[in-house]
């Protein structure tokens, strides 16, 4: 038995020899690349898959509804990312689009009709009567510093202070004209100052008449004059005529479109707007302001003011004749 034993003891001790020999013979970094290559080809498949899996996926974008993209969403993703600069101007431009749709809302139409124009009390307006045969559209407020905001980017008033919604002010006759030009290119619609007999025809609420602002009885009820305030204030709180025209009278002055002059202002009757200089070479204004003494802020009161100057108290509103 125990040279037997003795054998397989042999036996073992050769095998173990001879694996360590094997193991001494192999190169660690033979086993090394060989794990490397079945490591490689582990990634491979998994590469495989997942390109196999996106592919699947594509498809099922194309078939099912809920996940297709559409053409608008896909154009997008191709467009390039906007500046902020870009991004701001589109901002800019939806707010004075915005704004500027208030314009519509805020007018007023007047038909054209015949009426007396002028006061026996004032020297430089005398009674006469006149024909308006195109009837207009006059705004029920003064242009607000918002509107000027949204249409020039700027605001040139001197009463900033007071707000968005109230008049704009310190613009010249010229420099409304660069305003309109801008409106009119942005909204594709004609507009203007009023004439001085549309003027005169809006604050009398043109065919209906109203009495109160030929003779105001009480002014405070209707207009900001220095009887009530030393500041300018917002547009529309005072009481409007009988169609919803307010500020007619009182807290800016309103440019006009005439040249001033006092004998075309009497001779005037079919559609009259003086299109010449006069000997001032100035400018209508009408309805006075916050800073205006009773007997200024009148339907009637005439007034006039070089087109290159600026006041604080001086702002107008716009006709439409679309």
């Amino acid at each position: 038995d125990q040279p037997r034993s003795r054998g397989l003891g042999d036996v073992y001790k050769r095998q173990i020899f001879a694996i360590s020999k094997f193991m001494e013979s192999t190169p660690h970094n033979e086993i090394s690349n060989k794990e490397l290559e079945k490591r490689k080809e582990r990634e491979l498949a998994a590469t495989a898959a997942e390109k196999e899996k996106m592919v699947l996926e594509r498809i099922s974008k194309t078939t099912n509804p809920e996940k297709k993209e559409t053409d608008n969403q896909i154009a997008t993703n191709r467009l390039p990312k906007e500046e902020p600069a870009a991004l701001t101007e589109r901002a800019s431009v939806t707010r004075r689009k915005a704004v500027v749709k208030k314009i519509e809302q805020n007018m007023v139409y007047l038909a054209g009709g015949s009426f007396v124009m002028g006061s026996s009390n004032l020297r430089n307006a005398p009674i006469h009567k006149v024909k308006i045969t195109r009837g207009f559209s006059i705004s029920k407020t003064e242009v607000t510093q918002e509107l000027w905001q949204a249409v020039m980017r700027s605001n040139p008033s001197s009463n900033k202070n007071c707000g968005s919604q109230c008049p704009v002010e310190n613009v010249s006759y010229y420099e409304i004209q660069e305003f309109f030009k801008v409106l009119i290119e942005f909204t594709g619609k004609k507009y203007r100052l009023p004439t001085e007999a549309e003027w005169e025809y809006a604050a009398l609420a043109g065919q209906s008449n109203d009495l109160k602002f030929k003779n105001p009885s009480n002014l405070s009820s209707m207009a900001y004059y220095n009887g009530n305030t030393k500041f300018i204030k917002p547009v529309g709180q005072k009481l409007s005529n009988k169609k919803g025209i307010s500020d007619m009278l009182g807290n800016v002055a309103e440019w006009c479109e005439d040249w001033y002059a006092e004998d075309f202002y009497k001779d005037g009757a079919i559609n009259p707007r003086n299109k010449n200089k006069g000997r001032a070479s100035s400018k209508v204004i009408r309805g006075g302001s916050f800073m205006s003494s009773e007997n200024k802020c009148s339907t009637f009161y005439r007034d006039s003011m070089s087109p290159n100057s600026k006041q604080k108290y001086i702002g107008f509103r716009i006709v439409s004749m679309n």
